[in-house]
């Protein structure tokens, strides 16, 4: 008779969570080649395991669902499920599952909702464990830039993080949750004449305050993927 050890299953288990990882990753680059292929491999895989946890926190657990919604978070916004309508879709009460209703929810929802889900787009989220999702912002900025960020020295993280929300208040990016992220890879791509218009021209437009922050956070984004290749 076959016997298999706890340990076995384990190795079972794990082996299997890293083939679907690997899975995953392709078929979401393939889906778009804006976001993963520009991460380094590491990089990639982690963002995938996030996009999995958050997966199974909203209560998915088919592997065509944990796909489903690790795809809408690269092609609507990562924290596409919080838009009122589409939240409420998924919250709905009734016989089906978060997995059912996932299933169903591109057609359910009205395309006016899915408009407003990327409006709001933050892509904090893609880069942090739901866990920390009610933390401060220092400290998810700083579990992102693990990842989004990869030149930052690891042990230069969490001052950075530190330093960059107050930067986000400085440059008057309040209340968006992004900025403190955002800004570090502007300093860590341009250096510390990163905010001097004579070294880079579109500065000034990024920083003049008469425009709304979050249309200066996406002229930055922009202005950073333009030039330099970077997703964030």
């Amino acid at each position: 008779m076959l016997t298999i050890s706890r340990s076995q299953l384990q190795t079972f288990d794990t082996q299997s969570r890293s083939r679907f990882v690997a899975e995953l990753e392709t078929y979401l680059a393939e889906r778009n080649a804006q976001v993963l292929p520009r991460f380094p491999q590491a990089q990639r895989t982690r963002i995938v395991e996030i996009m999995i946890k958050r997966a199974q926190a909203l209560g998915a657990t088919w592997r065509s669902t944990i796909g489903l919604h690790a795809d809408l978070m690269q092609s609507i916004a990562p924290n596409y499920h919080t838009q009122k309508d589409i939240a409420a879709a998924l919250a709905a009460d009734g016989e089906l599952s978060v997995d059912q209703r996932l299933k169903t929810l591109v057609n359910k929802v009205p395309s006016a909702a899915w408009t407003e889900a990327e409006e709001m787009s933050s892509t904090l989220p893609m880069f942090h464990v739901p866990a920390l999702d009610k933390r401060h912002l220092a400290e998810r900025t700083a579990a992102a830039l693990s990842v989004a960020v990869w030149e930052i020295p690891h042990e230069q993280i969490r001052s950075i993080a530190v330093s960059a929300v107050q930067a986000a208040k400085r440059f008057r990016f309040d209340g968006l949750a992004d900025a403190p992220m955002v800004l570090t890879l502007w300093r860590a791509l341009y250096g510390k004449d990163f905010n001097n218009p004579k070294v880079v021209p579109w500065a000034k437009t990024v920083l003049d305050e008469r425009e709304s922050p979050s249309v200066r956070l996406h002229l930055l984004r922009e202005n950073i993927s333009a030039e330099k290749g970077r997703w964030i």
